[in-house]
């Protein structure tokens, strides 16, 4: 994927929040493109700014969408970091009682599945991307707060 990345690709950032992670990904990848969505009006006005300020704006845009509602279509990669435990119908390792006041009702406030939130370990979230239609699954690496999986059909 970063051979892909370096050369140029389509890339949605689900769940951006403030963006940090679409604009580190523009500043990092040159040729390619990226799309941060977020279902929070204000968290996709602050990485606008954030992009332009970074000289990245012209390769990294923002919108308010659901992942439900993805637009586009085509994408080379779909990135969901620290986020998947917050959707109401999601597709780690972190604070279990912060997660539990801050990511369930975040994820019931939305139309929902199974509310993981702390509960959204490997093996769930494994379980969760399968449904989707995954056929591949598999822990890519680890932070101490986070895992990272990679899913593809």
């Amino acid at each position: 994927m970063v051979e892909k990345l370096r050369a140029g690709a389509s890339v949605a950032d689900v769940g951006c929040g403030l963006g940090a992670s679409t604009v580190i990904m523009a500043q990092s990848f040159a040729r390619s493109t990226f799309a941060g969505f977020d279902i929070h009006e204000r968290s996709v006005d602050g990485p606008r700014k954030a992009a332009a300020r970074a000289g990245v704006d012209q390769r990294a845009r923002f919108a308010v969408a659901t992942a439900k509602d993805l637009p586009g279509q085509g994408y080379d990669l779909v990135c969901l970091f620290d986020a998947l435990h917050d959707m109401g119908d999601p597709v780690g390792r972190t604070y279990y009682g912060l997660s539990t006041v801050i990511c369930t009702p975040g994820s019931l406030a939305q139309e929902v599945g199974p509310a993981l939130g702390a509960q959204a370990g490997e093996r769930q979230l494994a379980m969760v991307l399968r449904e989707a239609g995954f056929t591949h699954v598999r822990r890519a690496t680890e932070t101490p707060f986070n895992i990272i999986l990679e899913a593809r059909p």
